[in-house]
């Protein structure tokens, strides 16, 4: 009966002193819902993040592996940053040397990815898109990056040789320039920046990190060929590193080069003959490491995971925080 009583008596109190202070009731009880909303909020957020993004990264394809100047695993293994920024960049000679070997089945390089991007706006008729990304491959890329076609088909091998003016669209310049007028643009001339380039082809739509602005579908293929007829090979200008730019000063390039092993031979000896054959390209002796990165999908969703964890877990704690 005491205990009773007593319990009886601290809810009369708590109920007296919530009427005498309805104000700082209420906007209590206001942080509290907030607080709670907004950790549910930014949960929902990064899951949905880390679920798109991880479907992108994932259509990338099992066996395939990338050369980049440098990746994720260069930037968590301790290496000074500017030291990164020394590297090498990547070249098409690397692309062919790549080619030779046995255990190679097919080989892409891509400008515009792995660095600064091309951006230009895509006009047919008086209509333009916003800016879009610009990539200049070969025949191979569909191959090595799983990309799939709505319509059409993607360039031949003969058109990058001949640096044939065509585009392969993403949805988004479709939906922009096409769709709305039910206009079939297969055949069609559109302007890409101050070129002109026949659509032959239109991908089909690819995941979007979390429903952003920026979409995997704001892209336009050109041949690698014609991309350096009409962009160079892009870099940003460095204060240092090597001298590597086409002008004979330093700077970082938009090159990435992908690579699928032959039928029959595995992702990890295919990457040890890759890495032989770079280090030998870039002079390197055995004590010394690494001058690019081999990035494969399963090396990237490692690194994503760890970003993610650590994004999740600031994300909560800066929620709880602003709701306390």
């Amino acid at each position: 009966m005491l205990r009773l009583g007593l319990l009886d008596e601290i809810v009369q109190i708590a109920l007296e002193s919530l009427r005498g202070n309805k104000l700082r009731s209420a906007l209590t009880v206001l942080g509290v819902v907030i607080g709670v909303m907004s950790i549910v909020g930014m949960t929902s957020l990064v899951r949905g993040l880390d679920a798109s993004l991880r479907d992108s990264i994932e259509e990338l394809g099992p066996r395939t592996i990338f050369v980049a100047r440098f990746g994720g695993s260069s930037i968590g293994s301790g290496e000074g940053f500017l030291e990164i920024l020394r590297r090498p960049n990547l070249t098409i000679q690397d692309m062919n040397a790549i080619k030779t070997l046995p255990v190679v089945g097919a080989v892409d390089i891509a400008f515009g990815i792995g660095g600064p991007p091309t951006l230009e706006r895509v006009s047919y008729r008086g209509v333009r898109t916003k800016q879009l990304s610009i990539i200049g491959t070969t025949e191979n890329f569909p191959a090595v990056n799983t990309v799939e076609l709505a319509l059409g088909r993607y360039f031949t091998r003969v058109e990058v040789a001949r640096r044939r003016p065509v585009v392969v669209l993403g949805h988004t310049p479709y939906q922009v320039l096409f769709a709305p007028g039910g206009i079939d643009p297969i055949g069609k001339r559109v302007r890409l920046g101050n070129g002109e380039y026949t659509v032959i082809g239109v991908s089909a739509p690819r995941p979007s990190p979390g429903g952003f602005d920026a979409s995997q579908d704001d892209i336009a293929f050109i041949p690698e060929t014609a991309y350096r007829r009409q962009f160079g090979i892009r870099g940003i200008d460095l204060p240092f590193g090597r001298r590597m730019s086409a002008s004979g000063g330093p700077s970082f390039q938009s090159m990435l080069i992908g690579v699928v092993p032959r039928a029959g031979i595995s992702q990890a000896q295919a990457m040890a003959d890759i890495e032989d054959l770079m280090r030998i390209r870039h002079g390197l002796t055995l004590d010394m490491p690494n001058d690019f990165d081999l990035l494969t999908q399963d090396a990237i969703l490692k690194i994503f995971d760890q970003i993610s964890s650590a994004t999740f877990l600031a994300l909560l704690v800066i929620s709880s925080e602003a709701s306390a």
